[in-house]
């Protein structure tokens, strides 16, 4: 899931969409930033980007997983963990 509104880390957006970057953005008293926010995509736009792992390769977190999903939305988070609920627990 996607935990901020900058998709610049964390997938390629860059190589999909290179001319939405955008300079001297605003956000959340923050000013001066650049990049790529969801905030400029449809939800269409932004289930075509990949993810990666924002932190390095550790045992709890694989690169081995990078780019093979896209961004979920919180109704397939929902439905995930609730099959979880009923499949592995």
């Amino acid at each position: 899931a996607v935990h901020s509104v900058d998709l610049n880390i964390t997938t390629d957006v860059a190589l999909k969409f290179p001319d939405r970057y955008r300079l001297d953005v605003e956000h959340e008293g923050y000013s001066n930033m650049s990049g790529y926010f969801v905030n400029d995509f449809t939800l269409e736009e932004v289930k075509q980007l990949r993810v990666k792992q924002r932190v390095e390769d550790t045992e709890a977190r694989s690169r081995v997983f990078d780019w093979l999903f896209d961004v979920p939305t919180l109704g397939e988070i929902m439905d995930l963990m609730a099959s979880w609920d009923n499949d592995v627990l």
